[in-house]
């Protein structure tokens, strides 16, 4: 939740904007976060390769409580952004370099539900966008409204392109080290492109 007391500066490598410096007593500091941490999205629209300005704007326009997605690591580890063709922003493509993602989304009990979305996307904001019923009951009641804290929308990940979805984040490494390798929490998970197949409420 804003404030986030998070000291911003722009990353001269790739663009972007990356952790300078964590405020003692912030609300990040319920997270997993740490400084040099690269901030790769704001409520599920990346900021990879923006200048600073642009990414700060969309920091700004971000609800009280907003989903972030960082990046620990070099940025060159990631496939460098593409511009989408609407606004001008920057989406993370797969290795097969697909400017959308197919996703095909199994829940017990309803039918099945296909949804293409641009690539750069939060799964999170792409299920709850199109309809899809991503937490039970419980979870519906609780959830942190996708900060990463709660751990309720949790998918599994049944087949996936190489490279469709983003590497596990710390958060999810914190919150799922209990489950499976394709479990993900959707809040967390960044939809790169490709083809990818997913169960809710495993």
């Amino acid at each position: 939740p804003k404030p986030m007391c998070i000291v911003f500066e722009e990353n001269a490598s790739g663009g972007g904007l990356y952790v300078f410096e964590l405020v003692e007593g912030n609300a990040a500091k319920s997270a997993v976060i740490e400084a040099g941490d690269n901030l790769v999205a704001v409520e599920g629209s990346s900021v990879v390769g923006l200048s600073f300005d642009e990414a700060m704007d969309k920091l700004m326009a971000a609800p009280p409580v907003a989903a972030l997605t960082f990046f620990r690591g070099d940025l060159s580890d990631m496939a460098p952004p593409t511009a989408a063709a609407s606004g001008g922003t920057a989406a993370a493509p797969s290795s097969s370099s697909s400017t959308t993602a197919e996703l095909t989304v199994l829940a017990e009990g309803s039918p099945e539900v296909k949804i293409t979305t641009q690539a750069g996307t939060i799964l999170r904001n792409v299920l709850l966008e199109n309809g899809v019923s991503l937490y039970t009951l419980w979870g519906a009641a609780s959830n942190c409204n996708g900060a990463g804290q709660c751990g309720t929308c949790a998918v599994d990940i049944l087949s996936s392109d190489p490279g469709s979805l983003g590497e596990r984040t710390p958060t999810e490494e914190k919150k799922l080290r209990s489950k499976a390798p394709s479990t993900r929490l959707a809040c967390q998970c960044l939809v790169n492109g490709g083809a990818v197949t997913l169960k809710t409420k495993p």
